[in-house]
């Protein structure tokens, strides 16, 4: 009975040195028993992508070498709720081949990656088919970086979408994506190569939910008679909307505004079926809204400067600021729109200096850069500089959304001492003794060590660790102790 009561004590023991140290190590004590995310590498770990892919933990990087490698045989048991990465080694080495399904339609897809969490793509060419329903079916995320798109994809993720410095290739007379499946798609320093069409909003079936198109600093090149950058077709929209967002310099070369595309002016998109449910936002300004340009300023027609505008007299607002009329007519879309244009007043005022006629009044549209007048002159006064809203010291300013007054002030000028000789000239200072220096400080001691050595590790486990293991030692040798003693 005393032998069993030992033995409990001394499992009391651990068990408390353990969670003494859990608690006080917190999460860098369980960091050590849980599972990190690693590299497999095919071809050294295991022979196929499927049987990686099949043996992966959450978060493991699947590295392939270069060649070309596809998807099959992956176990839908063992990839399912996983998020993984395929990290090539480069577009130019590694192809990842989307295989074609046995079936039609939908079937004809991919299906290797269904029901999989996110999945990343890095650094390789994932090649599609040139036709038909090909892609990826049913991941719920995709990210796309530093890669190379061959062929048309129609099906991919079902949420989100993000290609990242991505090279897009279409296969002649067909789009290099149908933006079918996800709910937002995201295209970030992308470029694309089209022969006559490159990008296809569309739908089969009634949608609830918004679509969300966002394009960031894209470069696109075409056919002059082709498709815009994303032919849009809104007509299977329910109740949602489709959002797309160009933001920063999107470039669109080869693709000429005619046919289709002068209804909306842009070689950025064009409204394959319109009923009503595409928003188009540039750099955060609605363009396009209700089936209409609800800016022109941001057309490709004003981009390309093929417009005709005249301009009306300023009308004084008697508050500073000044509208007036401004009359455009579009060669591209052949559309004739007028605009108000607001402009602010800057004025000069000289507090009494001489005014040679250069400081009248200048109407200024904000965001325009003004030069400020050259410095005025006043009897028996210095100019010191313009006292204002704005900043001058550089000579000139961004023009604000209100009426700037630039005042001049002024310094009197130091008066001159006539003498026999003329202007009397002023002694110079006699130089100063110059002051002894000082006596040199002498360098402090160094402190004495406070009796705490620096590891220069900021993470305590090892100490943890160390302290546990003493511990643990401690209680084992009391234990063979009392047993000794029995």
């Amino acid at each position: 009975m005393q032998k069993k009561s030992t033995h409990v004590r001394f499992v009391s023991i651990l068990l408390s040195v353990l969670l003494t140290f859990m608690l006080v190590g917190g999460s860098s004590v369980m960091t050590i028993f849980a599972e990190t995310p690693s590299e497999i590498k095919v071809g050294v770990d295991y022979p196929t992508v499927a049987e990686a892919v099949n043996n992966a933990k959450n978060g493991d990087t699947i590295v392939l070498g270069e060649g070309t490698y596809n998807l099959k045989g992956i176990d839908a048991t063992k990839r399912k709720g996983k998020s993984l990465k395929f990290k090539g080694q480069g577009a130019d080495k590694t192809t990842l081949e989307i295989v074609k399904g046995s079936g039609s339609g939908e079937r004809a897809a991919d299906f290797s990656l269904d029901g999989t969490d996110t999945i990343t793509f890095d650094g390789l060419t994932l090649q599609a088919q040139n036709a038909g329903y090909t892609g990826l079916v049913r991941m719920k995320n995709a990210v796309v970086e530093n890669c190379t798109v061959t062929g048309m994809i129609t099906y991919f993720a079902t949420e989100s979408n993000t290609f990242k410095n991505t090279k897009f290739i279409a296969p002649k007379g067909n789009y290099s994506m149908w933006l079918y499946t996800g709910k937002e798609y995201t295209f970030d320093g992308c470029t694309f190569e089209s022969s006559g069409k490159t990008m296809h909003v569309y739908r089969e079936g009634k949608m609830n939910s918004d679509l969300t198109i966002n394009v960031n600093n894209c470069s696109v090149t075409g056919t002059e008679n082709g498709k815009a950058f994303f032919n849009v077709k809104d007509g299977y929209m329910a109740n949602g909307k489709i959002n797309l967002n160009f933001t920063g310099d999107n470039k669109v070369e080869g693709i000429a505004v005619n046919g289709n595309k002068a209804k909306t002016c842009s070689n950025l998109f064009e409204m394959g079926q319109d009923t009503g449910k595409t928003v188009v936002k540039i750099d955060g300004s609605t363009y396009w809204e209700n089936s209409a340009i609800v800016d022109h300023s941001k057309s490709t027609g004003e981009k390309e400067n093929k417009v005709d505008v005249t301009k009306e007299d300023w009308k004084d607002n008697q508050d500073g600021s000044y509208t007036r009329k401004v009359n455009t007519h579009c060669n591209l879309c052949n559309k004739d729109y007028t605009t108000t244009e607001t402009a602010y007043k800057v004025s000069y005022d000289l507090d009494g200096g001489k005014d040679d006629g250069s400081y009248s009044d200048e109407i200024v549209v904000p965001g325009d850069t003004v030069t400020v007048k050259a410095d005025p002159t006043k009897e028996n006064k210095e100019f010191v500089g313009w006292e204002s809203t704005v900043d001058t010291k550089a000579g000139e300013f961004k023009m604000p959304e209100a009426p700037v007054v630039l005042k001049a002030t002024w310094k009197d000028k130091a008066e001159e001492k006539p003498t026999e000789n003329g202007t009397e000239t002023e002694k110079p200072n006699e130089p100063t003794n110059p002051s002894k220096p000082s006596n040199p400080t002498k360098p402090s001691k160094p402190a004495k060590p406070n009796g705490s050595v620096n590891t220069g590790d900021e993470n305590p486990i090892g100490i943890y660790l160390v302290i546990m293991a003493g511990s643990m030692t401690a209680a084992a040798y009391v234990h063979n102790k009392r047993r000794s003693q029995q």
